[in-house]
């Protein structure tokens, strides 16, 4: 196959939308072949990136945030470009050259193609968030943003890791630079591969997070100080766009402190929530009220009947754009994605914060019923358990950064990105290397984010969290509260997914009254338990009592079958294990199967 069509063929698979730009760059000389596909809004929608003398090119995926007096410095060296788009990174190195991306900040990866020199730079951000895929012989590297564009152009590839699949089933998924795929890498964090004329490929990083491990905690007092300066000057970076930003709001700490202290200017910044068919949850309710409190306008986006109707296409998409790393349940996040689209191209979030500022949150083995696969597979499972307790825990705030976020965190924002341009001040640069210093035993788990929202705006301080957590006052009552907040959130729990089975043998005979209605939505806004029994139970029955899901070689088919059949039943719950059945069924259906490479749909 001609490399030029091997090129078209690998972008198209990058192309999910009828809206999204794509384009091309050829070198034979050097030995490149270079294709992107960006969405039309994106931070990267100017590419090819040419200096003013077309000696430097840059194709760039994700988006870097930088101060204004960056764009200053370089106007004032003469420089034509803005901040509004990626057009000023290759200024920057062509100044500095790969000093330039040591000093980025933000999830991207790119190519930069130096004419001067006679070589090119494959390279992406410091944390691995925003993926490099790999595929290396002596002839060739194939690299690409998503495995997908790599599958489509080498057959060859199409087969599915064990390793990794156990460690998608049992963890959440693939650890260290493995993929899912078995000749398939990604690339390190901080990496800075160069291709020189001739073929010579030098493979280096920028950066090492032992450098950020190694500094003094600070005193308590004056750490928060410092904590207090650095947000105020980390969060300007991520609230400026000439596109419309939209906040998601939660009922938590996280975007609460980015209003607080963000202090957006009323109808400045439309707020919305993503919310269950039941009813508004804590998040809507509480999200509803900082936003009246800001001034800001706010919409509930529900997962309704139209979310179900279109269930079996955006669950196969879903695991078609994250190249299986996410499961069918991320079906919801382009429905709810594609409907915040229309408030704000961008969307501003409060992801990572709880993990990287107050330590929450760590992915862990979770359960899985093994009697499902054959007796050869589950040996791979439990060697998954082994490998993930292999990998030991390092600093707290590294293993948040360099491992939670871009191996399991990482699939969520793959499919986020798809439809909109999503942000997050908790994993800059600045902020991050500065949790590191943050004093042992310093206070309670909340208490920076506490004392920073009663700080920036103290009205926002007086309301309740999700938890039932107060920011200002405390005592019995409080404590009480929380206890109840707790009590109803284990009652959601125990009537969707992680209903006991017990529990569902008697549910089943009280299912005309619709007890759910009771219970769910509360906490949550996804409802798999209810939804796989009677909404999508013939979609769960077609696909997975297919022959040809049957056929599976990991599988044991009659206990698929009894397990199918139990929960649209009633009988019993297996609620996680049918999402985990219904994620493989359709990665061997769009990944690796299809011939074609165009799958994406149902």
């Amino acid at each position: 196959m001609p490399p030029e069509v091997r090129l078209d063929r690998m972008v198209q698979a990058l192309v999910h939308e009828p809206s999204y730009v794509s384009g091309t760059y050829v070198n034979e000389e050097l030995g490149v072949w270079l294709g992107w596909a960006c969405l039309e809004h994106a931070f990267a929608n100017c590419m090819p990136i040419w200096n003013e003398t077309r000696d430097v090119l840059m194709v760039l995926h994700g988006e870097v945030f930088a101060d204004q007096s960056t764009l200053a410095g370089l106007r004032t060296r003469g420089h034509t470009c803005s901040l509004e788009d990626a057009s000023y990174l290759v200024h920057l190195y062509e100044e500095q050259g790969m000093d330039a991306i040591a000093a980025w900040n933000g999830f991207f990866s790119g190519v930069v193609v130096d004419l001067r020199r006679g070589e090119a730079v494959l390279f992406n951000d410091r944390y691995g968030m925003q993926r490099v895929y790999c595929h290396e012989t002596e002839e060739e590297l194939l690299f690409s943003s998503e495995a997908k564009s790599l599958l489509r152009v080498s057959p060859e590839l199409r087969k599915i890791s064990t390793r990794g699949r156990a460690e998608r089933l049992v963890v959440g998924c693939v650890l260290e630079n493995r993929s899912l795929f078995e000749k398939v890498v990604t690339l390190p964090g901080a990496s800075l591969w160069v291709f020189e004329r001739g073929g010579a490929l030098r493979k280096s990083t920028y950066f090492s997070r032992q450098s950020w491990e190694e500094q003094t905690p600070l005193a308590p007092g004056e750490f928060y100080a410092e904590f207090s300066r650095v947000f105020a000057e980390v969060l300007p970076r991520y609230l400026h766009s000439h596109k419309r930003i939209g906040i998601s709001l939660t009922g938590g700490l996280d975007t609460r402190l980015i209003m607080a202290c963000g202090r957006p200017q009323p109808g400045s910044l439309p707020c919305y929530t993503f919310a269950s068919r039941y009813r508004d949850s804590y998040d809507v309710r509480i999200a509803r009220e900082v936003a009246g409190l800001c001034g800001q306008d706010f919409q509930a986006l529900r997962l309704d009947n139209g979310y179900l109707a279109r269930f079996p296409e955006l669950a196969a998409k879903s695991v078609y754009v994250s190249d299986g790393n996410f499961d069918v349940t991320g079906s919801a996040e382009l429905y709810a994605n594609q409907e915040a689209l229309s408030i704000g191209p961008v969307r501003l979030t409060g992801n990572y914060g709880s993990e990287i500022v107050r330590g929450d949150g760590e992915f862990r083995p979770g359960r899985l019923g093994l009697d499902l696969f054959a007796p050869e597979f589950r040996s791979h499972c439990q060697e998954a358990v082994r490998s993930y307790q292999e990998i030991g825990v390092p600093h707290r705030v590294s293993f948040a950064a360099f491992r939670q976020a871009p191996w399991f965190n990482y699939s969520r924002l793959s499919l986020e990105q798809s439809k909109l341009r999503v942000r997050t001040p908790f994993m800059d640069n600045d902020l991050v290397a500065l949790m590191y210093r943050l004093p042992p035993g310093y206070g309670a788990k909340n208490e920076l984010s506490f004392r920073l929202i009663q700080e920036g705006n103290p009205r926002l301080s007086r309301i309740l969290t999700d938890r039932g957590e107060r920011i200002r006052g405390a005592g019995p009552a409080a404590d009480l509260f929380k206890r109840w907040r707790w009590l109803l959130k284990r009652g959601e729990l125990c009537f969707d997914y992680g209903m006991p089975q017990r529990v569902a043998r008697v549910d089943r005979w009280l299912r005309p009254l619709h007890l759910e209605k009771l219970f769910l939505g509360r906490f949550g806004f996804l409802h798999f338990r209810t939804w796989l029994r009677a909404d999508l139970a013939g979609y769960l029955q077609e696909m997975l009592l297919d022959q040809r899901a049957l056929g599976r070689p990991i599988l044991q088919p009659a206990s698929v079958r009894q397990a199918v059949r139990d929960h649209v039943q009633g009988r019993r719950n297996h609620t996680l294990d049918l999402v985990k059945l219904l994620t493989y069924e359709l990665l061997e259906r769009q990944l690796i199967e299809a011939t074609d490479g165009t799958t994406g749909g149902s």
